[in-house]
């Protein structure tokens, strides 16, 4: 038979464990959040940065797009998922903070 104190420290560390659980979970998901915000904001700067360049220089987006991802060290594909998703969703909205159940 365990005694009260061992039932009582049992008790307390799964408690313990799912706030631990809880914190990591919010930590996570806030992460996941941030990073989709600021693929969107990179690629509303690279919007920018192809309209400006069009405009003073008229140079044509693949150039800009291949140029610009050379010289900052991501490839084009990072550069055209990211102005992709912009132009997909030109309105930012804020994200849900809720959890599906």
């Amino acid at each position: 038979m365990e005694n009260k104190l061992e039932v009582s420290y049992r008790e307390w560390l799964e408690n313990w464990l799912e706030e631990a659980r809880a914190i990591l979970t919010e930590a996570v998901f806030t992460s996941r959040i941030t990073l989709i915000e600021g693929y969107w904001n990179f690629g509303k700067h690279i919007e920018g940065g192809v309209e400006e360049a069009e405009k003073k220089w008229s140079k044509k987006r693949a150039v800009f797009v291949k140029e610009a991802g050379y010289k900052f060290g991501k490839g084009e594909r990072t550069f055209y998922y990211a102005s992709q998703f912009y132009r997909k969703y030109p309105e930012k909205t804020k994200c849900s903070t809720q959890r599906p159940l």
